[in-house]
């Protein structure tokens, strides 16, 4: 697996120390594995707050993150919302399905949100299939 350079976003080795395009240190000290999993914390809130705080907005590693959580949580909401606009215009039977469909979908996108932070812990940059893109549209 190649590591991303945060200053240019260019691949390189592994077991590379700078970066082979713009020669900054690939190996820091600052601990922006926990602050991409506190990306996704508390959802566009704390991405919000890391996109706006000086030094951490500077990093592309936990900018995507920032984004990627934006988007997701962004999405989880909407999805609830148009579940409850459903559920409060239908018949009682279709309401009770839509319910369970809604508690199971919140369900599903838990496990995701986990994994996401998981993986935003490791220093992996996960890319859920169409978010990211999205994330990446809005944040160039």
């Amino acid at each position: 697996m190649a590591i991303i350079c945060p200053k240019c976003a260019s691949a390189n080795l592994d077991d590379a120390s700078y970066c082979h395009a713009c020669q900054a240190p690939l190996k820091t000290s600052a601990p922006v594995k926990p602050l991409a999993a506190f990306a996704y914390l508390l959802g566009f809130v704390s991405a919000a707050i890391l996109l706006n705080l000086e030094p951490y907005n500077q990093d592309v590693a936990l900018k995507f993150h920032a984004r990627q959580s934006i988007a997701f949580s962004v999405s989880w909401l909407g999805l609830n919302i148009v579940l409850l606009v459903f559920i409060a215009f239908t018949p009682a039977f279709l309401s009770n399905l839509l319910e369970y469909v809604r508690g199971i979908a919140n369900l599903v996108l838990a496990v995701v949100w986990v994994y996401l932070m998981y993986q935003a812990l490791t220093g992996r940059q996960y890319r859920l299939p169409v978010l990211a893109d999205w994330a990446d549209a809005f944040g160039s």
